[in-house]
């Protein structure tokens, strides 16, 4: 689609140069021709035209953003078609990093730099969740780290192409069926693994559960070689105890992030309030404390995402300790943001920063990669019964056949 490089859309939009894409869809740079502002635009790829449901989740996306008007959520700013019909979106163009690429140069994180990120990301679901929108595909990848308003830094969550209207928009819950299995599987909750029609707030708050596992353990509690292996661990696994797989991780912590990741909703937190309040207590042990790993912050230059990180979790712990801003709930949260937040650099990887390892494999219709390589699915109950009774046939067969030899020795 390097066709559309100088190319206007819809009258206002320049497009100027690539930026990356995922499965279904390029993402781009554009100016609008009489401002001059700096804009990203995201734009199904032509070859997914025909498939209704992924055209369809552009407009959830530009829905389920404008829905909650949240400064700690991009802002998508228009919606349109090309010519030949591809839909897309108009959205602010970040300056930072996702947590994602963070976390691959570093590994894993301090539990203050970890609460900090988690507080934001609350924030903003929180906001999301009163506006009757569930995300259902957080994790790091779309958790950016930028400059809010201000100049504050910010966590900002992106990526709302299946997310659930719940209250505003027909449409969108059309678009999600009973038995649909949509989102990440690593970082799903049981009941949106097994595709369940009862999925609400607290399998978002699963999700958070799971980021501060990985940003805590620098591990990812279910692994496996393939997409339905993981979602078999998510169903029938016990979630892993935290310091059995990093000892440096605290009691305290360890207990937030298994009531977080309980397997049955009602064991969880209720809210995203209730989960920031747990945080908060734990977060008050840090407080007076150097919120950050010495040997990090000489190194860290301007423009990384570990300096964004440094000084996110500083501005954090400087609101704790100076009580709550005028005007808003917590002290961490900045004022309203504006319609569109200054451009950024073109590049948001930082120098130095690794190159994705190896070339991912083709996907499907149906998958969605992020740029950091996790991959989102939407598949189809049916399927999912199927891959299950393949797993249990395998797995008797084997049974059998162990008795057999058994028997015979």
């Amino acid at each position: 689609m390097d066709d559309l490089i100088g190319t206007t859309l819809g009258g206002r939009y320049r497009i100027t140069r690539r930026l990356g894409a995922g499965g279904v869809a390029e993402l781009y740079e554009a100016t609008h021709v009489q401002i001059g502002q700096r804009y990203a635009v995201k734009v199904l790829k032509p070859e997914f035209l025909g498939h209704a449901e992924l055209a369809q989740r552009f407009l959830t996306e530009a829905r389920a953003a404008s829905a909650v008007g949240h400064p700690g959520i991009v802002q998508v700013l228009d919606f349109g078609h090309l010519r030949t019909g591809e839909p897309y979106l108009v959205m602010e163009l970040l300056q930072g990093e996702d947590l994602k690429q963070l976390l691959e140069r570093k590994k894993r994180l301090t539990e203050p730099e970890a609460i900090t990120i988690a507080l934001h990301v609350l924030d903003a679901l929180g906001a999301a969740h009163k506006a009757g929108v569930l995300h259902r595909d957080l994790k790091p990848e779309n958790v950016v780290l930028v400059r809010g308003p201000e100049g504050r830094p910010w966590a900002k969550l992106i990526d709302f192409g299946i997310a659930r209207v719940t209250s505003r928009d027909p449409a969108a819950r059309r678009l999600t069926r009973h038995g649909t299995v949509m989102g990440t599987p690593a970082f799903m909750a049981p009941e949106q693994a097994r595709g369940s029609v009862h999925v609400d707030a607290r399998a978002d708050l699963y999700s958070v559960g799971v980021m501060l596992f990985e940003m805590t353990t620098g591990e990812l509690p279910f692994q496996g070689a393939s997409p339905t292996e993981v979602m078999v661990r998510v169903l029938q696994d016990d979630f892993p105890r935290p310091r059995q797989v990093c000892a440096e991780v605290s009691p305290e912590m360890e207990q937030v992030i298994l009531r977080a990741t309980a397997k049955k909703p009602e064991n969880r937190y209720a809210s995203a309030a209730e989960f920031v309040a747990a945080l908060r207590e734990l977060r008050a042990r840090y407080d007076g404390s150097r919120p950050w790993r010495d040997e990090d912050a000489p190194e860290a230059a301007e423009t990384t995402g570990i300096r964004r990180l440094h000084e996110l979790v500083a501005a954090e712990f400087a609101a704790t300790q100076e009580g709550p801003a005028a005007g808003t709930p917590s002290g961490s949260r900045p004022p309203p943001a504006p319609r569109v937040t200054p451009p950024p650099p073109p590049r948001r990887s930082a120098p130095g920063a690794p190159a994705p390892r190896g070339t991912p494999p083709p996907l499907g219709p149906g998958e969605e990669r992020s740029p950091a390589g996790s991959t989102t699915i939407v598949v189809s109950r049916r399927a999912f019964v199927v891959a299950m009774t393949i797993v249990g046939l395998v797995f008797a067969a084997a049974l059998v056949v162990l008795v057999l030899l058994l028997t015979r020795g």
